[in-house]
């Protein structure tokens, strides 16, 4: 995505800027402070890591009057992308990257000089320029959530595919192993069939019920296999 982030220097925005710069310590304290007290998901950051995020977004912005090139866009960019894969909100990003705005309010009232007309006017430009910027990183973080959103769905596509051909290996591998079972016991069928000698079948302990009785073991003793199969031994 390409964004102009160019900036037309005044000199109302120079004092401005001039101004926070001498408070940089200030200003980035302040930014994390504000960010942990205001929005608690950042807490889960590594601490070193949102510092650097805040310094690195607090020195771009102190350098719009001078600056060449999309350096806070490139900036915007990279961090809106780390905050699509930590599972950031778009409103926490938002409100996160704004408390710029009255945290540096906060350093020219502390220095008592942000009713000065010309630090008001420069103030209220810069504040045009961090809406803009804002409006620009929502873009960056959308853009940013769809891709991984593509990643994730083509992902799970993917696992859906082995899912499906697991599946239809195992089903096939079923049947093959039922049409066997099946065989074995046509075979085993045919074979008690073919003995002259009846079979009687019974399971272990503790029921001892007739599981099997064949159809010569019913010729031999006169007794159909219906009041037999699944009585206790002793009763059939």
């Amino acid at each position: 995505m390409s964004v102009s982030t160019a900036v037309q220097v005044t000199p109302a925005l120079t004092t401005v800027l001039e101004l926070l710069r001498g408070n940089r310590l200030a200003l980035v304290d302040g930014c994390v402070a504000r960010i942990l007290e205001t929005l608690p998901k950042y807490s889960l950051l590594d601490p070193s890591r949102l510092r650097a995020s805040a310094e690195g977004f607090v020195d771009e912005v102190l350098a719009v009057d001078s600056q060449q090139g999309g350096g806070l866009m490139t900036r915007i960019i990279k961090v809106s992308q780390d905050r699509v894969a930590q599972g950031f909100s778009l409103s926490d990003y938002l409100r996160a990257l704004l408390v710029f705005l009255p945290v540096a309010r906060g350093v020219m009232r502390a220095g008592g000089s942000d009713q000065a007309p010309v630090l008001a006017q420069g103030f209220t430009e810069l504040e045009g320029y961090v809406h803009g910027w804002a409006a620009a990183a929502a873009d960056v973080w959308s853009e940013s959530a769809a891709r991984s959103l593509e990643a994730k769905n083509a992902e799970l596509n993917r696992l859906n595919q082995r899912l499906v051909a697991h599946d239809r290996a195992l089903s096939s591998e079923v049947a093959e192993v039922n049409r066997a079972l099946a065989g074995a016991n046509e075979f085993n069928r045919r074979v008690i069939d073919s003995l002259t000698s009846g079979l009687l079948v019974v399971e272990g302990p503790p029921h001892r019920r007739v599981s099997m009785y064949t159809n010569r073991l019913e010729q031999i003793a006169g007794k159909p296999a219906e009041e037999v199969l699944g009585r206790p031994v002793a009763e059939a």
